[in-house]
Parts: C-alpha cells; structure tokens; sequence
C-alpha cells in the first residue's frame, strides 16, 4: 500500500502535464514542491524491500528451526508438569526413536567386536543377539527413569535445553541434568529418578543376560554405562538444532520436503 500511495503524485503530474504549463510558474514552483515531497516520501522503498526480504529470511529460519523441534525427542518442552500418563507417553517415544535404535545398533557391533558375550557367538545371529539386549537395556533404563521413577518422585523426566553459550558450556550443562533436575512443582531436585533408575534398571536387565552376568561387578559396569548413555543422549538433545543448521549452511534443501510445503 505504501509503494501504491507514493506514486500517486507522479500520476497525478502526467494527467495534468499540460494545465501546469498553462498555469504559468507559480505552478511550477509548486509542482517543484510536490516533487520534492515525492521524492522524500519514495526513500524508503528501498529499506521495504530489504526489510521484507529480511522478513522472508527470518521466517525460513523460523520454519527451518520449526522441523528441526518436530521430532518429540528433541522438541523444548513447556514447563507445565507432566502427569502420569504423559510421562509414560514420553518414555514411550523416547524408547522407539530413531536415535535410541542407533544408540543400539552401535552398542551392539561394540559388544560383537569386543566378544563380550561369547555365549551369542559371532556372524549375524550374535549380532542380532546383542542388538536386542542392547535395545532392551535402552527400554528398560528409559521407562524406569522417565515413567516409574519420576511418577513415583513427582520428578520432571524432560531435559530443558540451554541453547546458548560455548560448546563447552553447553555440553557440562547437559552433562549435569543427570543429576539435576526440575521437581513437578518447579524447584531444582536432585535427580534421584536418573541415577537410581539408571541402577535399577542395570538391575533388571541382569535378568535376561547369561547366569555370569548375576553379580555386582557386571551390575555395577552396565549400571556405569545406562548413565553415560543417558548423558550422550542429553548432549545430543542439547546440540541437534545446531547440527541441522549446520546441515543446511552446507546442503540448503537437507531437511526441507521436494514440494516447498511444511512437514
């Protein structure tokens, strides 16, 4: 509407070109005046169109940001206290996410490699073997310390993302939600829910692992490595938004759908 507005004073002198000559020069001088007026009021075209380009820039960035959060398991959760249910829907997503299949996937080539267990022998059926004993640690721990524990504890089981500062920053904050974390009414606890849960779940998966596996040591290691899993998890919540920026600077169309439309 302002571009619309800004030329009216032009079309208004080629419609009456020839009475101005005629007017003489008061009218002229006149028509001097507008003009300059005309001129002053047309200036800001220019930072329009930067400003709306500007504007299209910031809502890509917006949009690009809003894909990168689509995903549940890395989404900024609110600060409205999550029932019961809604806690075991959390766990739920967590334990079938994409990232929790690759978390084991690569636990158990590291477990195949290493012959952890020589009673799951090698070849493809011992990784198979492993592959769902590290999964099933994965479930276990994640509903034990994201459902039970924090339902029992009236604990918050979401991370909340820092999302500024340094790297290094960023990573120890994250790194110390394993034993911070946010009560259902708001205050900062102790994150009883992580670290007890991340043992008792060390606990349970004894269970279903050879007889060899029922002793305090081997508890105690698989206790060691729930929490460190747990961690890298958080790290990777933190960073991921990062990461798909990162993506995009060096391939534009990473993450955005063939048709130009919103996912």
């Amino acid at each position: 509407m302002e571009l619309e507005d800004s030329s009216l004073p032009s079309l208004f002198a080629r419609s009456h070109r020839k009475s101005i000559i005629l007017l003489g020069p008061l009218l002229v001088v006149a028509l001097g005046l507008k003009g300059s007026a005309q001129d002053t009021t047309s200036l800001p075209e220019a930072p329009v169109a930067e400003n709306v380009r500007m504007e299209g820039e910031q809502a890509k960035l917006q949009l690009d940001s809003a894909r990168i959060s689509a995903s549940p398991l890395f989404s900024s959760p609110s600060l409205s206290p999550l029932n019961s249910e809604q806690k075991f829907i959390l766990a739920t997503k967590d334990s079938f996410s994409l990232p929790a299949a690759i978390f084991a996937a690569a636990g158990a080539g590291v477990n195949q490699a290493q012959n952890l267990y020589p009673e799951f022998h090698q070849g493809a059926q011992g990784y198979a073997r492993n592959y769902w004993h590290c999964f099933a640690d994965q479930t276990v721990d994640t509903y034990v310390v994201e459902f039970i524990l924090p339902s029992a504890l009236h604990q918050d089981p979401r991370y909340y993302p820092l999302r500024q500062g340094s790297g290094w920053k960023r990573t120890g904050y994250s790194l110390s939600r394993l034993f911070i974390t946010r009560a259902d009414s708001g205050s900062t606890k102790f994150n009883t829910s992580q670290i007890l849960g991340s043992g008792l779940a060390a606990s349970v998966s004894s269970l279903y692992y050879p007889n060899r596996d029922l002793n305090l040591s081997i508890v105690t290691q698989r206790w060691q490595a729930n929490l460190v899993g747990d961690g890298l998890m958080m790290v990777l919540k933190e960073f991921t938004p990062d990461i798909g920026h990162a993506m995009r600077d060096l391939y534009p169309h990473f993450g955005r759908p063939k048709n130009g439309t919103a996912q």
